[in-house]
């Protein structure tokens, strides 16, 4: 699958480039992405949002590492496949 970047204000987000359809279809997308969030065997995914918002999906939320935040866009895109995800996940390293 190819990647594209976007952002505004400065934030970068990673958007896969199919769009969901519907929003009742969106909104059942982003629940089953939130429960797939939810059962990651990875504590800081679990903390991750996702949100229905512009004909996407929007994951929301700080984990500590990138590997931690590649992890919630890959539980994203299980539950998903064919919607458009876009990653606002913040990384956020503690010193």
């Amino acid at each position: 699958m190819k990647l594209r970047t976007s952002g505004e204000g400065g934030r970068r987000s990673i958007c896969s480039p199919s769009l969901a359809s519907g929003d009742g279809a969106a909104e059942a997308l982003a629940g089953a992405v939130r429960r797939q969030l939810a059962e990651s065997q990875y504590g800081e995914v679990r903390s991750v949002d996702c949100q229905h918002q512009g004909g996407a999906l929007i994951l929301r939320g700080r984990v500590s590492s990138y590997f931690q935040k590649q992890m919630a866009l890959v539980a994203a895109l299980q539950a998903a496949p064919d919607a458009r995800v876009c990653d606002e996940v913040e990384v956020q390293r503690e010193p």
